[in-house]
């Protein structure tokens, strides 16, 4: 029970649902979601940070940066993904 309210809380945030908006459609390192969200690169790694230990991201190590992605096996960030932008996975 404690980690679904973990969960849930780690997407209860504005700028975290449109971080999982835009890893679920690319591998985005923390410097591009910075960029397009307009928000400081320490702000984005914070968010990302925390959506990573939830299991929301799964980082990707192959290129210079790290880059993330939509955990897309997570129920939860399928239900909140697809009812935000109005999709099926």
């Amino acid at each position: 029970m404690m980690k679904l309210v973990r969960s849930l809380r780690a997407a209860a945030h504005l700028d975290r649902l449109r971080i999982l908006g835009l890893c679920a459609n690319a591998d985005l390192t923390v410097c591009e979601l910075a960029e397009v969200l307009a928000l400081p690169r320490g702000h984005v790694m914070g968010h990302v940070r925390q959506l990573a230990r939830a299991g929301f991201l799964l980082g990707n190590e192959q290129r210079p940066q790290s880059s993330y992605r939509l955990e897309v096996r997570q129920s939860l960030c399928r239900a909140l993904i697809a009812s935000r932008y109005h999709c099926e996975f």
